[in-house]
């Protein structure tokens, strides 16, 4: 998938949650005589334009969010997925009665998530829409993903966005670890397996993760992997290839997308591969008010907080954060405030680098 950056105002207008001042920016760049507009070519600034419409649904904009959604139907009529977001909030707006089997779907957003909203319109795209309004997307013959596989470095929240896609989605949450299935008997981790995808079915709706999936199902390519492991690949692949899986969400998650073996990752199997990066700016600055916010404060700049810790991951954020405070108790620091957090946490370097980040993009 193309990646285009974003303006640094416009995340810093997302930092200080300015949205009047974040939609007119993005309307500027997509104006027809702005400056931007010529330098960009069309599929940027129709990146800009989903990712402003997003942001409107993201902030319950909604009836504006439907105008551009239109908007967009109306300039490229061969764009399904335009189409069945339009349907989907026309249903949205007129509060539109759900069928029986769809009762158990919540409607709220990502409340309780600031910033990284490329991530969240992606997985609102791929993951929450097709699952909420499947009727469409089958009416428009746009086909609905199998499985998903998050991929990142450690610490970037991979376990919090599959819970809060089962939350958004209101389906049970069954988090699968290795040592959960590990087995010392031959077969032993085969039947673990076998048995977590039949518990899940009886049990649906649920998100099933899988959490370093790479040791579950390395690649069969390896030397180093032995006859039982390419049993358990086998057992898995069989699993994700049954046809009982409906109403079954799976997910896996890895720091090492290239230690899985490759049929996993063929079409049927996990379908859409996303990538969880660290948190960007409005996302730190969030983090640092969390983690700060039970501690007496005045008047701290969050978002120039966030500029000095690009790259840092959410365990990074927790760890100053929880030193910030020991620090100040130890000190008699009584009210924090942006000098003292600022030079705090330029003392700290991140978990990555933009060496090790490039490993994973």
């Amino acid at each position: 998938m193309q990646r285009w950056s974003l303006p640094i105002k416009l995340e810093r207008y997302l930092a200080n949650n300015n949205k009047e001042k974040a939609l007119y920016l993005l309307s500027r760049i997509t104006s027809l005589n702005s400056q931007a507009f010529v330098e960009h070519d069309t599929d940027y600034l129709r990146f800009v334009g989903r990712f402003r419409t997003e942001l409107l649904i993201d902030w319950l904009m909604y009836r504006e969010a439907l105008a551009w959604v239109c908007l967009e139907c109306e300039l490229y009529p061969d764009n399904k997925e335009a189409k069945i977001l339009r349907e989907s909030l026309k249903r949205h707006i007129l509060n539109v009665p759900r069928k029986q089997e769809e009762q158990f779907i919540p409607t709220e957003q990502w409340d309780g998530v600031a910033g990284m909203y490329e991530l969240k319109a992606i997985i609102e795209r791929d993951i929450i829409r097709p699952i909420m309004y499947w009727d469409l997307y089958e009416e428009y013959g746009v086909t609905i993903p199998h499985g998903f596989l998050f991929y990142g470095p450690p610490g970037c929240g991979k376990t919090f966005f599959a819970e809060k896609i089962a939350e958004r989605l209101g389906f049970e949450f069954i988090n699968v670890r290795t040592s959960d299935i590990a087995s010392p008997y031959v077969h032993g981790t085969q039947k673990e397996i076998r048995r977590i995808f039949d518990d899940a079915r009886e049990r649906v709706p649920v998100v099933l993760f899988f959490d370093e999936i790479e040791a579950m199902v390395p690649s069969r390519k390896r030397t180093d992997v032995s006859f039982h492991y390419k049993s358990e690949v086998d057992e898995f692949l069989g699993q994700l290839n049954k046809k009982l899986n409906e109403g079954l969400v799976i997910i896996g998650a890895t720091n090492y997308l290239n230690s899985i073996d490759d049929a996993i990752l063929r079409a049927g199997r996990f379908d859409k591969k996303i990538f969880i990066g660290p948190p960007d700016l409005s996302a730190r600055a969030e983090g640092f008010r969390m983690h700060l916010n039970d501690f007496p404060q005045k008047n701290i700049r969050y978002d120039f907080i966030a500029e000095m810790s690009q790259n840092f991951t959410f365990a990074d954020i927790e760890l100053v954060c929880d030193d910030i405070k020991r620090s100040a108790i130890e000190q008699s620091m009584l009210i924090l405030n942006t000098d003292y957090v600022g030079r705090f946490v330029s003392k700290y370097k991140p978990s990555l680098n933009k060496t090790e980040l490039s490993k994973y993009m």
